[in-house]
């Protein structure tokens, strides 16, 4: 059914449609902003369609309301556990990521420090030896940070060796959880 309001806004009328129902959920879910409820209300008002599904759908919330849910202490006490054991693993992860900005920062500051007082050894190497500078310059800063390289290597490795670790462990322990719902 097409009713001056699909015209007026210039969306096709499944387009309309689809609108109303996406602001009828996030209204019931979070709130929506004030135009989009005038126009919800409008559209609602002229569309026998969307109103009858407004109208379904705040049933539907009302008898999902009136339902209660009950979970046996086992599963509230598992379940508070490992949302202590997530938050403890969010914050330790976002001091760990703390950590290593300040650390590659500070790496990276007194890199280019030393750097910059090393370059005279590069002209001496290109003078002296008669090496050209394509060669010696990419090779000395390659050289220059290649420890840094290396143990970023490493703990990229050490890492994933604690990921599959974790993984091991959340799959065992999900075997175990298993049993709460028997």
């Amino acid at each position: 059914m097409i009713n001056d309001n699909d015209h007026e806004s210039g969306l096709a009328p499944n387009l309309e449609h689809e609108r109303a129902a996406g602001l009828l959920a996030e209204q019931a879910i979070e709130g929506i902003e004030q135009a989009d409820a005038r126009w919800l209300e409008q559209h609602l008002a002229g569309c026998l369609e969307c109103s009858g599904y407004a109208e379904t759908l705040g049933l539907a919330r009302q008898a999902l309301r009136s339902i209660s849910v009950t979970a046996s202490d086992e599963l509230v006490a598992a379940t508070k556990a490992r949302v202590r054991i997530r938050s403890l693993e969010l914050r330790e992860r976002t001091a760990r990521a703390a950590f290593v900005g300040l650390s590659a920062f500070f790496g990276a500051v007194l890199s280019s420090i030393s750097l910059y007082y090393a370059w005279p050894v590069v002209r001496w190497l290109e003078t002296h030896f008669e090496l050209p500078a394509i060669i010696v310059e990419p090779g000395f800063v390659m050289a220059w940070f290649l420890p840094t390289m290396i143990a970023a290597a490493m703990l990229a490795a050490m890492r994933t060796q604690a990921r599959h670790a974790e993984a091991v462990a959340a799959s065992e322990e999900g075997s175990k959880g298993e049993s709460y719902g028997k």
